[in-house]
């Protein structure tokens, strides 16, 4: 299993998070390939009764407060 994280943060405007997961039995001819993508604004995390420091605080604990946009998952055939 491989997980790679691109994580975008424009303090006082937006914070977006694109999750990519890779998993493959050896021996096997194919690979899943899981993606996710999650975005909001700051404005509308702070809503949500946190404080702005909060939100830059910790990425992983703030990855979980957004709201998923989009995911697939692709079985990709090795040849």
């Amino acid at each position: 299993l491989i997980r790679l994280r691109f994580f975008l943060r424009v303090d006082g405007v937006t914070v977006r998070a694109r999750d990519t997961r890779y998993f493959h039995v050896f021996a096997a001819t194919t690979l899943l390939r899981e993606s996710e993508h999650r975005e909001q604004s700051v404005k509308k995390l702070l809503m949500g009764g946190r404080r702005e420091r909060e939100l830059y605080a910790d990425p992983e604990s703030l990855v979980r407060l957004l709201p998923l946009r989009e995911k697939k998952a692709e079985n990709v055939l090795l040849a």
